[in-house]
């Protein structure tokens, strides 16, 4: 089964749990995984892929949005996906998930990031997900950000 970190923000900004995704996102593909953020709605997924582009002034995050191209591209996999379903067939070696609900094959992902916002109604809904992921056997840890 795999591992389950939950990173609780300690910052009420709009975006920081977008800001907190792009640096976890950076983070593992520079370690070499493939990664995919899930989020909810359109407007987020938007808000994060422009995101990725500027929350570095140094770089960019080399990304894609699900549907707008194929997960390989010159016969090397797309290092970060960004989506608001579950996406691909093949599960990631990241997930990052903003999207509110334990991802469906979340048993077939060896490492999943839950970034949960310092909102007392996303905190309620984050300490659910932690229930629902210790019911199923995963490794659990949690961070204050």
């Amino acid at each position: 089964m795999g591992k389950v970190d939950f990173y609780i923000l300690g910052d009420d900004g709009a975006d920081e749990p977008l800001r907190v995704a792009c640096r976890l996102a950076d983070k593992a593909w520079r370690q070499g995984h493939r990664v995919r953020v899930q989020v909810d709605g359109n407007e987020a997924l938007q808000r994060l892929d422009s995101l990725m582009w500027t929350f570095r002034q140094d770089s960019f995050l080399p990304h894609e949005i699900d549907g707008q191209a194929a997960e390989i591209k010159d016969g090397l996999p797309v290092p970060v996906m960004l989506g608001t379903d579950s996406g691909s067939a093949q599960p990631p070696d990241v997930l990052i998930n903003l999207s509110g609900a334990v991802p469906p094959g979340a048993e077939q992902i060896p490492r999943i990031a839950e970034i949960v916002p310092l909102d007392p109604g996303a905190k309620q809904a984050g300490r659910e997900r932690y229930r629902q992921y210790r019911e199923r056997g995963f490794e659990l840890d949690s961070h204050q950000v």
